[in-house]
Parts: structure tokens; C-alpha cells; sequence
């Protein structure tokens, strides 16, 4: 039987949930936001904030997808952090995050996204366009950094990385 595992479990609850891209893990946390460590069925670790309810999948490539807040690490690498609310993120290839050439980014509010990588470029994707709304190119002093405005939290980015 396949081991899973949430560290600390006090206060976390967890659904697990199987779909045709993997194993959805959606932890929601009473009480106040923290930091938790999912052990998946797949062996991978997830750290990452729950505030209060966060979301993983696990795609038997890698990690796919999260939905989180704070600090995100995967397998011990860190990922990502999410610098106010909460961020999806999404592999656009069937690949681990880690690896991940590009991202989809969705996010609950203006904020910033450290990654681990450097970004190349990021398109802001509108629904029923097929070209980008815009393309951008990283300007700030740090290029692992994606900040986003009020404008841009209304819309789906592609982060590409070098």
C-alpha cells in the first residue's frame, strides 16, 4: 500500500484524489496558515505554505502543479516563493516543475514570485485569443522575480525560463 504523509498533520486535513494526469492532493488547513511537507504515493516531497488550502499533483513524471503560498520546494529544491496570497503554477509540458521550460502562472492577487530559475520571458494570456496579449521581457534588478500588478492578476501568464 502506498504511503502518504503530511508533516506537521495537526490541523491538516487531506483529499487525495485520482485523475487522468496523476494524483490530486488537496490539503486545507484549520486554524492559521503554515507551512506543511507532503510525501506523496510517488515518493516526492512537497514543501510548501497552506493558506488555508493548498493543491498538488502529482503527474508520475514529477510535480506538475501546486497551488500554494510562501516558500515551495520540491524534492528539497526550492521552487518558488510566493511573496502575498496564493499562486498556481503549472507545467506546461507534461514534465516536473523543476525542469519545466515553461509555466502557466495564476495568481489571487498583485504580488511577487521569486523562482529558483532565471525568466526569460513572460506572455500575458487572454481567453479566446490565440496570439498573447502581450509579451515582456523581465526588467527589474532580479530576473528569477515575477511581479505582478492589479492589471495582469486578472490573467493567466507564461513564464518562460532560460
Amino acid at each position: 500500500m502506498p504511503h502518504v504523509s503530511v508533516t506537521p498533520s495537526e490541523g491538516m486535513d487531506l483529499l487525495v484524489r485520482r485523475t487522468h494526469q496523476g494524483t490530486l492532493y488537496g490539503l486545507m488547513r484549520t486554524g492559521g496558515p503554515g507551512t506543511v511537507r507532503l510525501r506523496t504515493e510517488g515518493k516526492r516531497v512537497v514543501s510548501l505554505g497552506v493558506e488555508p488550502y493548498a493543491f498538488v499533483l502529482d503527474r508520475g513524471t514529477g510535480i506538475g502543479l501546486v497551488e500554494a503560498a510562501g516558500e515551495v520546494s520540491i524534492d528539497g529544491f526550492f521552487f518558488c516563493r510566493v511573496e502575498r496570497g496564493r499562486a498556481w503554477v503549472v507545467s506546461d509540458e507534461q514534465a516536473d516543475l523543476k525542469g519545466a521550460k515553461v509555466v502557466r502562472v495564476l495568481v489571487t492577487e498583485p504580488m511577487k514570485i521569486q523562482f529558483a530559475r532565471t525568466i526569460a520571458a513572460i506572455s500575458v494570456l487572454e481567453e479566446g485569443r490565440s496570439e498573447p496579449l502581450a509579451r515582456l521581457i523581465p526588467g527589474g534588478s532580479d530576473p528569477r522575480v515575477l511581479e505582478v500588478d492589479s492589471e495582469v492578476a486578472r490573467s493567466v501568464l507564461r513564464v518562460e525560463f532560460k
